[in-house]
């Protein structure tokens, strides 16, 4: 595709809503029609299913917008992967690592663990569904203890507790969540 068109559609991407930045932009033409192909980079945290949203709007800017497009394929990043990343545990081991230390130092697990791959590291981040506003205060105290049992010295760099909202039709706290940065990670 010419340089003019490349670059509309570089605009109506970076217009759209999500779109933190694009790279390895591709097109190829069939006869009179084109294909395109794009790497998005949207905010790193975002859940797979908004990311889909953001690629599902980006493809139909592009075919209702440029002439003669007749499909786009979008691929979403959390951040630029042209330069790659290394390769970094598997939610398993990562799992099984967060598992042991916190049974051996007699400390709750949580209720789920959500893992972001960023910057060639993983941060976990901990969520525990705690039944009362005092559960939240005892999980903070014991906060210190949590890391300090995830801390072997090649697993962790130790970030944060985000305080979070109070159900008062349930009586439940939301959320309560231990953030937890595993950089380096080292397999055994």
């Amino acid at each position: 595709m010419d340089d003019a068109t490349l670059q509309e559609i570089r605009a109506i991407i970076l217009g759209c809503e999500g779109v933190r930045d694009l790279h390895l932009l591709k097109t190829r033409k069939m006869g009179h029609q084109a294909l395109a192909e794009v790497h998005l980079q949207v905010a790193p945290t975002l859940s797979v299913s908004e990311g889909h949203q953001i690629a599902e709007r980006v493809r139909m800017a592009l075919l209702r917008q440029v002439a003669d497009l007749m499909d786009a394929t979008i691929h979403i990043d959390s951040e630029n992967d042209e330069q790659g990343s290394p390769v970094l545990p598997a939610r398993s081991q990562i799992e099984a690592a967060i598992r042991q230390a916190l049974l051996a130092a007699q400390l709750p697990l949580p209720e789920q663990v959500t893992l972001h791959y960023l910057g060639g590291s993983v941060e976990a981040r901990l969520q525990y569904l705690l039944p009362s506003a005092g559960a939240l205060d005892s999980l903070h105290q014991q906060e210190r203890s949590i890391h300090r049992a995830l801390d072997g010295g090649k697993m962790v760099r130790l970030s944060g507790m985000d305080r979070m909202f109070y159900d008062q039709d349930t009586g439940w706290i939301a959320d309560g969540m231990i953030f937890v940065y595993i950089m380096g990670y080292e397999t055994e």
